[in-house]
């Protein structure tokens, strides 16, 4: 029933829903039986099924998840709150879900376990404890927590607190933080400093595996790299990045290297542009 659930997912993702409405009916009668005798693992696909409004009540698939929630599970927790934050009609179940969630956090946390002290503080920041929530979410930062260090780091720089805020997004975008790298080329890029603004877009195309390559492209070019842009642009093409592939053939042009073109417009038509093979034609 798990594979079911995963192919619904992704059928559903991709907007065939008529197909992922289907795997979701084939799941839900053996997750039904799995869930009866209390198979937690079971229980929480299922609320995640129902939850989906797929196939049945998404009430009950909430109240499922709240349930698990209540006999300890802290992903029937973070589940349910994913699914009915901000929703008016749901506020009580919110409330129940968030309570469990701080309840498992809080034990979790004063037996050493880190990730749960993360948690802890996302919680307590969101629902606005910032007193409380603050230290947690520095410790969490110190413990490699991504989301945490932006957090600290954010309100550093609401406080005036660059440097200290700079180098906080710098940590979190080294761990991986996407928008923490926005915020660390923003103000790199407000500071005339093109070697962080650098490091800040490569470090966003590493995470993403796209996006940001204009930028970058444009950067290295106006710092008199351009062999490093066409290099980087090509390596963007190579990856099947049809802005990439635009990206080289228009610096290739101002550039002057116009017999490189033909070269990229044949990978282009490799890799099924129909307009490049008819220009090559």
């Amino acid at each position: 029933p798990e594979h079911c659930e995963e192919a619904g997912v992704i059928l559903g993702n991709v907007r065939r829903y008529a197909e992922a409405a289907d795997m979701y009916d084939r799941a839900l009668p053996l997750l039904e039986e799995r869930c009866a005798p209390g198979e937690f693992e079971s229980c929480l696909f299922l609320g995640r099924v129902l939850g989906d409004g797929a196939s049945g009540s998404r009430r009950r698939g909430n109240e499922l998840l709240a349930d698990l929630c209540d006999q300890g599970l802290l992903e029937g927790c973070t589940t349910c709150l994913d699914r009915v934050r901000g929703d008016s009609g749901s506020a009580p179940l919110e409330e129940r879900c968030r309570a469990g969630a701080e309840t498992i956090y809080r034990r979790d946390c004063a037996t050493g376990g880190e990730s749960s002290c993360g948690g802890l503080a996302d919680l307590l920041c969101s629902t606005g404890r910032w007193d409380e929530g603050e230290p947690q979410a520095r410790r969490a930062c110190d413990n490699g927590f991504s989301w945490a260090c932006f957090q600290v780091a954010w309100w550093l720089r609401n406080d005036g607190e660059d440097a200290a805020a700079e180098a906080l997004f710098r940590r979190s975008c080294e761990r991986g933080g996407r928008g923490a790298c926005e915020q660390l080329a923003e103000m790199a890029r407000d500071a005339g400093r093109p070697a962080d603004v650098e490091f800040a877009y490569r470090k966003i195309n590493d995470i993403a595996g796209c996006c940001y390559f204009d930028k970058l492209g444009s950067l290295l070019e106006q710092g008199g790299r351009p062999d490093e842009a066409i290099a980087f642009y090509g390596e963007m093409c190579d990856r099947g990045h049809r802005g990439g592939c635009g990206s080289l053939i228009a610096l290739l042009e101002r550039q002057g290297r116009s017999g490189e073109i033909e070269e990229v417009r044949q990978r282009l038509c490799t890799q099924g542009t129909a307009d490049e093979c008819r220009t090559l034609a």
